[in-house]
Parts: C-alpha cells; sequence; structure tokens
C-alpha cells in the first residue's frame, strides 16, 4: 500500500487528536504538564517575533511565534507544578464503580471450575493472564478518560492450520485509544472497518528506544533523533492486514468472524458522533486553566512575599554609591535608594486573594461539570433539593458507565461464540447459552443516604399509619430515583393497599434498610434500631 493512503486520518482524527493527547496529559501529568509547555504566557513575558519596514521603522508583531522568553517565564516555568486531580476523580469513580464486582453467569453457574469455556476464558482475557473484571475496569478508565476505547478480538498467528477447534488458538482482547485509530468507516452507529497505528517493540537492549515515553503509539512514532518503528493494523468484515511504516504487506486474511472484529468502549455518548465519545472529565482545557492559575499565583507569591526596603540617600548621595554600600538586597528583601525616610514597602494581598478565589472558582467549576459535589459546598448553606438533584447527577453518571461495561461485556462474550464455532453456530450457541452480565445499576451518593436515614428517623417515631405510609411515599423517589411514572403510580398504589401495622410489613422495612446501608456503607456500624428484631420502625 502506498504511503499517504496508509498514513491518511479521518477528519475528526484530525480534529480531535489534539484534545485526546491533551486528556492524556491531564491525566497521567506529562507532556506540558511535566516540562511546563503548557504554561500560556503573558504579552510581557515573552518577546513575539516581528518584521520592520526598512523606511518608516513601524514594527508588525507575529503574535502566533515566540521569538524569545523572558527570564520572568522561565522562572515561572521551573516554580510550576501540576495540581493532578483529575486522576483522583477519575479513579475514585471507577473504583467506586467496580468495588463491587458485576455478576457473571452462564447457564445457571456461576465459576470457572468445571464450568463453561467462556468462564475459563474470563480468566485470562488478553493473553497476558488478566481476568476480565481487572481487563474491563482498565479499559475502561482509558474509555472515560478519552471519550471512547476500541475493542479488538484477535487470535495469535499459527505457524500451521489447527487440525480440530481444540487446537485453535485462545482469542484475546487487543485495546486502542482514539489516538491509535487514525481512519475508520462508520454507517450511524456501526463500525465497517478501522485503521490502527502500533508501536513496534524492540528486542535488543543494543537498540535505540522509541522517541517519545508515551502511552500511546501515536505519540511514539512522531519523535525525532530516535528509532521509529511502527506497523498499521487494518480490520474490516472480512480480513485483517498488517503493514509496516513504508506500506509493505506483512500479512493478511480471514477473520472469520463475519463482521468486525472491533467494539467501541465509550465513556460518555454523543448524540450526533457515536463512535466518537465525550470523556467523563470533560473539557480538558479548564485543568490546562487551573495549572496556568496554580503557577501565575506561585510566581506573585514569591515575588511579593518579601517586603521592600527602601533606603533614604545622604544628602549628595548617587543611587549608585549607596548600591555599592549597602548592596541592592538586604536578608530577602529588595532594595530601593530615594529621597525620603527609609522604611519597608509591603506588597498589596490583593492580587494573590484574587487568584485564590479564581482558582477555588476553577476547581468548583470542574467539579459540577463532572458530577461532583465540591467541598466547598458544604461550607455553604444548600437546600435539600440541591443535595438531592447533586446526588441524582452522580448517580445517572455511574448508572451510565455501568450500563455501558455491560453492554460491552455482552458484546465481547458474542464475539467469542463467533470466534469458536463461526458466525451462525457461534450466535446460535450465544443465544442459548443463558448469559447473564449485571453490573449495578443505582449508587446511592452521601446526599441520598442521609436522606434515607432521615426517613428512617421519622418512620421510627411511631406517627401511626396514615403518616408513615405518607412517608413511605416520599421514600420512594429516593430509593428508586430512576422508576417512569407508571411505575411511581404503581409503586404508590402499592403503599395505600398494604397493612403498615403488621410485624410482617415492619420487618420488611427493617430488611430493606439495612440491605440498602450494608451495600452503601460497606464495614460501618448499622443503627442499633433498626438491627433489633423488636423495634418496629413506628409501623406497629
Amino acid at each position: 500500500m502506498d504511503k499517504p493512503r496508509l498514513t491518511q486520518q479521518h477528519p475528526l482524527y484530525t480534529t480531535l487528536a489534539s484534545t485526546w493527547r491533551l486528556l492524556l496529559d491531564v491525566y497521567e501529568g506529562t507532556g506540558g504538564f511535566l516540562d511546563g509547555s503548557y504554561l500560556i504566557p503573558h504579552p510581557r513575558e515573552v518577546e513575539y517575533a516581528f518584521s520592520e519596514d526598512p523606511v518608516t521603522k513601524v514594527r508588525t508583531f507575529d503574535y502566533n511565534t515566540v521569538r524569545q522568553e523572558t527570564t520572568r517565564f522561565k522562572k515561572r516555568k521551573v516554580l510550576a507544578r501540576y495540581e493532578n486531580f483529575a486522576q483522583i476523580i477519575l479513579d475514585t469513580l471507577l473504583d467506586y464503580l467496580y468495588a463491587k464486582a458485576p455478576s457473571r453467569v452462564i447457564g445457571g453457574q456461576a465459576t470457572a471450575e468445571d464450568g463453561h469455556p467462556l468462564m475459563q476464558w474470563w480468566e485470562d482475557v488478553d493473553g497476558e493472564g488478566t481476568h476480565i473484571t481487572d481487563w474491563v475496569k482498565r479499559t475502561h478508565t482509558l474509555a472515560a478518560l478519552m471519550g471512547h476505547a476500541f475493542v479488538a478480538m484477535d487470535r495469535p498467528p499459527l505457524d500451521v492450520a489447527p487440525r480440530s477447534k481444540a487446537d485453535q488458538a485462545a482469542p484475546f482482547l487487543r485495546v486502542y485509544t482514539p489516538l491509535d485509530a487514525l481512519d475508520w468507516i462508520a454507517r450511524g452507529r456501526s463500525l465497517r472497518a478501522v485503521k490502527f497505528i502500533e508501536a513496534v517493540g524492540r528486542d535488543d537492549l543494543n537498540e535505540a528506544p522509541l522517541a517519545a515515553v508515551s502511552t500511546t503509539p501515536t505519540a511514539s512514532a512522531t519523535g525525532d533523533g530516535a528509532r521509529k518503528s511502527v506497523q498499521y493494523r487494518i480490520w474490516d468484515g472480512e480480513t485483517w492486514q498488517v503493514y509496516d511504516q513504508d506500506g509493505g504487506l506483512l500479512g493478511r486474511g480471514d477473520h472469520g468472524m463475519g463482521e468486525l472484529p472491533v467494539l467501541v468502549f465509550t465513556g460518555r455518548p454523543r448524540a450526533t458522533l457515536p463512535i466518537v465519545g465525550r470523556s467523563v472529565l470533560g473539557d480538558p482545557r479548564l485543568f490546562r486553566d487551573h495549572f496556568n492559575l496554580v503557577s501565575e499565583k506561585r510566581s506573585l507569591e514569591r515575588d511579593q512575599t518579601f517586603s521592600l526596603l527602601n533606603i533614604e540617600l545622604g544628602t549628595d548621595q548617587l543611587a549608585e554609591e549607596a548600591k555599592s554600600l549597602a548592596g541592592e538586597t538586604v536578608s530577602t528583601s529588595s532594595a530601593l535608594f530615594t529621597r525620603g525616610p527609609a522604611k519597608f514597602i509591603a506588597p498589596e494581598a490583593g492580587p494573590v486573594e484574587h487568584y485564590e478565589r479564581e482558582l477555588h472558582n476553577l476547581q468548583r467549576t470542574i467539579y459540577r461539570l463532572i458530577g461532583l459535589p465540591w467541598d466547598g459546598d458544604s461550607q455553604q448553606a444548600e437546600t435539600a433539593e440541591s443535595r438531592k438533584l447533586k446526588a441524582m447527577d452522580l448517580n445517572r453518571l455511574l448508572a451510565g458507565m455501568a450500563a455501558e461495561a455491560e453492554r460491552v461485556e455482552y458484546a465481547i462474550a458474542r464475539q467469542w461464540f463467533i470466534a469458536q464455532d463461526g458466525p451462525e453456530r457461534g450466535q446460535a450457541a450465544y443465544e442459548a447459552s443463558e448469559l447473564s452480565i449485571e453490573y449495578p445499576t443505582e449508587f446511592q451518593t452521601s446526599e441520598i443516604l442521609d436522606e434515607i436515614i432521615e426517613l428512617r428517623a421519622k418512620l421510627s417515631a411511631n406517627l401511626g399509619p396514615t403518616a408513615s405510609r405518607i412517608l413511605r411515599e416520599r421514600a420512594v423517589p429516593v430509593l428508586l430515583p430512576d422508576l417512569t411514572a407508571d411505575q411511581l403510580a404503581t409503586v404508590t398504589e402499592e403503599i395505600g393497599t398494604t397493612p403498615v401495622n403488621t410485624p410482617d410489613a415492619a420487618s420488611q422495612f427493617r430488611g430493606d434498610m439495612l440491605k440498602a446501608m450494608a451495600e452503601q456503607r460497606p464495614g460501618e456500624p448499622i443503627p442499633g434500631d433498626l438491627t433489633n428484631p423488636d423495634h418496629q420502625g413506628g409501623l406497629e
């Protein structure tokens, strides 16, 4: 294949590649956060390139080209630090999502011992000993970070054709980031063909390493002055093809899947671009702005921390003479020589306080756009309705992420069956497998749980059947925030027709509350009045 066709890029790749690279750097703290190139200089901190009219001597500045950085800006780069709370946010969300392992059952069996071959494959899905749960969480991190990730079902190459099904090499999963997928063809929400770029590792330490330390082959392949070794892998509905970096064919064949063996794992879906997802972290430029604000604030604090010593000159004394005697600094204070009494001049605190407010507002914006409560919000008066809405937003985010992981797992399982038995028989075997994969569907955040506990306290106040029934109706939207209007009406009707003055009703209430609290706050003690079998929660 000729080189231009091999390296051509999808228009969306060309548009979004810089955003994907920035998202990777936001999470890893690499790139411009490591070398300071993400700092945006103030016009007074750089000298821009210019052209000068030979006659009028009028200069025309090119503000896109920096001719020279000032010493001040170089010092700010040295002082810059990256406060990587983006990684903390994303890891916390994923840890919470996968705190409880999903349920996987085939034909009523839930263990790999003497179980279905798919269960045995789940023990090692990538050929490197990674269990399906660990693999999904790791891949979900990439998808949530960059908006989406590509998952390919592949087999290791064999020197000879297998003699039987038992001789076939087990399929394994490949993962590609958006930066690895140079080009693709899609019809609506269906991916039809895709081209990936891959780094080719070295086998000898005497070989030069790849140009850049990066999690993506694309970035590794773009540096100069080091070994460049990449290959291109192309999949469509029937074949696979691999080319070297010069366009030479390394291998090709029929994958036998009858469809493209590549899935898209999405972080947050887009309405208009079904293949390209959105990052859970939102716009990475907000984190770059935060990096700049921290740098500017640190530089400002360093410049203004120490007072300016104003030294009075003698009657006929010159400033240069006084400098030679006293020096230009006294301890950490700079000296200024003027006519008038000697005194220390302290800097104003206003500029630093302004940066503090800007940083606080930016951090708050980042958290709220993601759907997380900002710590500072707890210090301000806030309505219960506002707290509940925030909790529901976070619950919807986690529920959507769980539903996507579940969808991807079903799709992977289906392709595994097809890889074993071919398109028709594999599809039939998949449908007959009684496969069940379930991820958590409800994620009660602390705000919702606090309201549940409050409702529990009110229900234990022995208010009588009518008041207890009203409170139970109020508890339904808290416990089940995603009910449809019809479902809510049905549940409310059942509450109205179910006796509340029976031990069975009280026992059911206690059981539901214990289950909710145990799932949402593992390891924490349960209130004693709920564990007491003689207590009926105000339902007696």
